[in-house]
């Protein structure tokens, strides 16, 4: 078994990409596939949760990227440590993590791959992760694989699909509707239509917003809630979502609870009836959806990037234009009325999420890991 040297830029959770991550690495300590070790370029959460894994973890604090003197050591710490540890080939976990491991592998004869994880628009990080050494590109799916293809020097790119955790989500939802009501506060009888996303403007957080409220006149029973925190750069985006939301009028019964621990984040699509997603902007895959079509929730999403590729439109789940709150209500409408309707594509639902497993995610990477072959001795 080839050992596969992955570089993390980052050693704290922040979004979907790190999350994938820990999926791997757990899935892969269960039941092997790739023999790996860990290269984490600060120091944090989740080297420790690799190390209690038993993997072996390496931390070489790179510091600020636009500092030369923190790039160049960290560069030569890597190709030191490739060496040291006979490291047969690298796997940047994102583009930054690129520039790094490709320059510090030139000459050692390593095959360098790297992920993916957003749809590219040619930005000057993946154009020059692009030119240093690079086997293959993963992507995320077939729609960030379009985008990374049209970026020159042109590289071999692989579609391997995000995993959620599955285990974590059944066994959340075994516990029941009822009991994640009342665990989170939400009422018990009402029907309730929910949204995980980060307040960031492509998410359509906004969208959801004023389809809600137009849902309320026909349901005036009806609940809702946004899951997500400020994204950082657009603080004004999230001030717009709560003034809008007071607009509504429906207090209580429209909750945007921002950030909450990534375990508390299943319980609320397990608490919903009906989940919703519409992105105006290009969904690089959407992690959430398949979370709630896992908890055997019905999604109604944009049909644009990674949610038309994960949803079959009125087989397991509704697709509808993106920005378009008419649709988006008739669907939910739709949906509300019709409890069969609900049930059968939530079962769907339930079984297109098992093919976003773990497991799934370790055999696409394993295969085209494993058959590179070696191209020098070091």
């Amino acid at each position: 078994m080839k050992r596969c040297a992955i570089i993390m830029p980052l050693a704290d959770q922040r979004g979907g990409a790190e999350a994938m991550l820990m999926h791997l690495l757990q899935e892969n300590a269960a039941r092997p596939l790739i023999d790996l070790s860990l290269f984490y370029l600060d120091d944090g959460p989740m080297a420790e949760y690799a190390m209690s894994l038993g993997y072996q973890v390496t931390i070489i604090k790179s510091g600020h990227l636009r500092e030369f003197h923190h790039y160049l050591r960290t560069v030569w710490a890597l190709r030191r440590e490739f060496r040291k540890q006979h490291v047969d080939l690298v796997l940047s976990w994102m583009a930054k993590a690129q520039l790094y491991a490709g320059p510090a592998s030139t000459g050692l004869g390593i095959p360098v791959f790297w992920f993916q994880h957003g749809i590219s628009g040619g930005g000057y990080m993946d154009r020059i992760s692009g030119t240093l050494p690079t086997t293959g590109i993963f992507a995320c799916s077939n729609t960030a694989a379009v985008a990374q293809k049209k970026i020159s020097p042109k590289r071999p790119v692989m579609v391997c699909y995000p995993a959620v955790d599955l285990a974590h989500l059944e066994q959340t939802k075994q516990m029941g509707q009822a009991y994640w009501r009342s665990h989170l506060g939400l009422p018990s009888q009402p029907p309730i239509v929910g949204m995980v996303a980060r307040m960031e403007r492509w998410k359509g957080v906004d969208v959801f917003i004023k389809a809600v409220a137009q849902l309320t006149r026909h349901h005036p029973d009806l609940h809702a809630f946004v899951v997500g925190g400020t994204h950082p750069l657009d603080p004004d985006y999230a001030r717009e979502l709560y003034a809008l939301a007071a607009e509504t009028g429906l207090n209580d019964r429209l909750r945007l609870v921002g950030q909450r621990p990534l375990e508390e984040v299943a319980g609320w699509w397990c608490a919903c009836d009906i989940a919703m997603h519409p992105v105006t902007g290009a969904e690089p895959f959407g992690m959430g959806i398949v979370e709630a079509m896992a908890m055997g929730k019905p999604v109604i999403a944009s049909a644009l990037g990674g949610p038309a590729e994960i949803i079959q439109d009125r087989v397991n789940g509704l697709l509808c234009a993106p920005g378009d709150v008419d649709g988006l209500v008739r669907s939910a409408d739709n949906l509300l009325a019709d409890a069969k309707l609900r049930q059968s594509l939530g079962r769907a639902a339930h079984a297109r999420a098992q093919d976003f497993s773990p497991q799934a995610l370790l055999r696409c990477l394993a295969l085209p890991l494993s058959a590179e072959p070696r191209e020098a001795s070091q």
